[in-house]
């Protein structure tokens, strides 16, 4: 899901919090096996920590809803919150599985290794470049279903079943074509929603 965000810069998972103690100074209501020189040291880590695209960071921490109740876990996450308003990040906060937009991220899962796995599909980066192109006017052009228009284009092109499903999906993960990515992707349905991204807008969503 970050990754699909174009805002998102940088992601570093599972940052580990080396320097808590020099860091969080007001520790004497926390529990002291952070803070406490030890070999090896305790090291609390924050699930995942973000840069954007204007320099700015966020911190988030990645939680069950129900390990919320637990008191052991609810210490940590305050040696994090005040870990992150020490250092001066921007956002600091918990995310759970409730804050995680199912449908979409099931959507991204579902096109996501599609940007680096067409050398499996026996497909060069030239001969990928040039189905694309020939897919995106083949959208542009008519109104049937994705599972119609990536058939045929397999018939027409005399290529492996699946392969031009497989485009799709790389003109999705590309953001070469755009559908609303809150919703199930329908391959079935007729006339679906699909708009065609121009350069410029991709230019300008990468800058």
């Amino acid at each position: 899901m970050f990754e699909w965000n174009d805002e998102v810069l940088d992601i570093r998972e599972h940052y580990p919090l080396l320097d808590l103690p020099e860091v969080v100074k007001n520790n004497e209501d926390l529990k002291q096996d952070y803070f406490n020189k030890q070999d090896p040291p305790y090291v609390l880590t924050t699930t995942f920590l973000l840069t954007l695209k204007d320099k700015q960071q966020i911190a988030i921490e990645v939680k069950l809803s129900a390990d919320l109740q637990k008191k052991s876990v609810l210490e940590r996450l305050e040696i994090q919150r005040r870990y992150w308003e020490a250092k001066g990040v921007n956002w600091w906060g918990v995310m759970t599985q409730k804050e995680i937009p199912t449908v979409t991220v099931k959507n991204i899962e579902w096109i996501h290794q599609s940007l680096d796995t067409y050398e499996e599909r026996g497909l060069t980066r030239e001969k990928l470049q040039h189905y694309s192109e020939v897919m995106i006017n083949k959208f542009s052009t008519c109104n049937h279903s994705i599972r119609k228009v990536t058939s045929d284009f397999d018939k027409e092109n005399d290529i492996e079943v699946g392969t031009g499903l497989y485009i799709f999906k790389y003109l999705l993960a590309s953001k070469r074509i755009r559908v609303n990515m809150n919703e199930p992707i329908d391959i079935a349905k007729s006339n679906p929603d699909i708009s065609i991204i121009e350069w410029g807008e991709r230019y300008a969503s990468n800058q």
